[in-house]
C-alpha cells in the first residue's frame, strides 16, 4: 500500500493501493464536509487516514481484506477511514487477478438500476414537473425528501398525480417517536418504504422498532445502519424491512457484503445509497450493487442524472 492520500476542494478522499508490476489502484470515501451526517467530517476523515491508518499498512503485503482491517481494527469507529482503504484494496486485488471488481466481490450481471431522488422544491409544481421528467426518462423509482413543512401535503400532492409509480421517502432522521401519528398516515400512499424516519441517537434501534410495529410502510434504516453488528441489532430488534448500504458508512466492501448476506437471510432487502461519489465511487458503488440482495434501484453517482441503468463492468475499467 502506498502512502497517497488526495483531498479533494469539496469532500471525498482517494487512498491508492500499489501492488507493484504496474498494479495500482484508487479507493474512495466520501464523508461529508461537515459532521451533520455522522460524527465524521472530510478533515478528521483525512487526519485519521494519514496519522493512524496509513502508517499501519504502508509498504506492508497485504493479501486479504481482513487481513488489512486487522492491521487497522486498533482505531475505533472512524468507518468512512477504513473504508477508504479497504475499498482501495479490493479494487487492486480485482485487478491483479485480472477480473472486473463485481466478479471479485460475488456479484451477478453487469447492468444495475438507478433511481432518481429529488430534494425539496420551491412549489409543488416545480416537484410533479422534475418527476413527470424523470418517469419519462424510465427511472423505475424515485427518493422525495420528507421533512417538517414538506412532508404529508407533498406526499399527497405526488400521489394523487402519479397513483401507480415506486416512491419512497427520505426523511434524514428528522422526526420523533412523538411524530408516530403522522407516519400512520403515511400508510395511505403505499410508499415503497420510509427511509430512515428518527433520530440517529441512543434509542434509535428501539425507536424505529417501535414505531416499526405501529406502521404498515416498511422502514429502512440509513443513517442507524453504521455496521454490521447494528444490522444484527436492528434485525432481532425489528427495527427495519429494508436497509440502505452506503458503503463507506459501513466500513467498506467487505462489510457491505456481509450485510446485504445477513439480510437476505431474514428477506430484507437492501440497496446501495449514495455520498455524492466521484465517478471512482460511483463505478464501486456499480459494482457493489451487483450482489444479488441489492433488489431495489439504487443512489449512484453521477450517472443516475443521465440513465436508468449503469454498467458494472464497463465502469471499473
Amino acid at each position: 500500500m502506498e502512502d497517497l492520500v488526495r483531498r479533494p476542494a469539496l469532500h471525498g478522499h482517494h487512498p491508492r493501493a500499489d501492488g507493484g508490476r504496474g498494479h495500482y489502484a484508487w479507493g474512495e470515501s466520501c464523508p461529508p464536509a461537515i459532521p451533520g451526517y455522522s460524527a465524521e467530517h472530510t478533515l478528521g476523515t483525512f487526519h485519521t487516514l494519514r496519522e493512524h491508518l496509513a502508517p499501519c499498512i504502508i509498504g506492508q503485503d497485504i493479501d486479504s481484506a481482513q487481513a488489512l482491517l486487522d492491521r487497522i481494527a486498533f482505531v475505533k469507529g472512524n468507518q468512512f477511514a477504513r473504508a477508504g482503504l479497504e475499498i482501495a484494496w479490493w479494487v487492486l486485488d480485482a485487478k491483479r487477478r485480472g477480473v472486473p471488481l463485481h466478479v471479485a466481490l460475488g456479484g451477478v450481471g453487469d447492468r444495475v438500476a438507478v433511481g432518481a431522488d429529488f430534494g425539496v422544491q420551491d412549489s409543488i409544481d416545480i416537484l410533479l414537473a422534475k418527476i413527470q421528467g424523470a418517469v419519462d426518462q424510465g427511472f423505475p423509482r424515485i427518493k422525495l425528501k420528507f421533512r417538517p413543512g414538506w412532508d404529508l401535503p407533498m406526499v399527497d400532492a405526488v400521489r394523487s398525480a402519479f397513483p401507480r409509480f415506486t416512491f419512497h421517502v427520505d426523511c434524514n432522521a428528522a422526526y420523533s417517536p412523538a411524530d408516530t401519528d403522522l407516519f400512520r398516515k403515511l400508510d395511505r400512499y403505499q410508499l415503497a418504504m420510509i427511509e430512515q424516519p428518527l433520530a440517529d441517537d441512543g434509542m434509535s434501534l428501539i425507536n424505529h422498532a417501535d414505531l416499526q410495529r405501529a406502521i404498515a410502510t416498511p422502514i429502512c434504516l440509513d443513517e442507524s445502519a453504521h455496521s454490521l453488528a447494528h444490522v444484527q441489532a436492528a434485525i432481532r430488534l425489528g427495527s427495519c424491512k429494508v436497509v440502505n448500504v452506503k458503503v463507506a458508512r459501513v466500513g467498506g466492501l467487505s462489510a457491505s457484503r456481509d450485510i446485504q448476506s445477513l439480510c437476505a437471510e431474514h428477506d430484507i432487502p437492501c440497496w446501495i445509497g449514495g455520498m455524492l461519489e466521484s465517478a471512482v465511487g460511483g463505478a464501486i458503488c456499480a459494482e457493489l450493487a451487483t450482489l444479488s440482495n441489492f433488489t431495489y434501484a439504487g443512489d449512484i453517482f453521477p450517472p443516475r442524472t443521465s440513465t436508468t441503468t449503469t454498467s458494472a463492468s464497463r465502469r471499473s475499467s
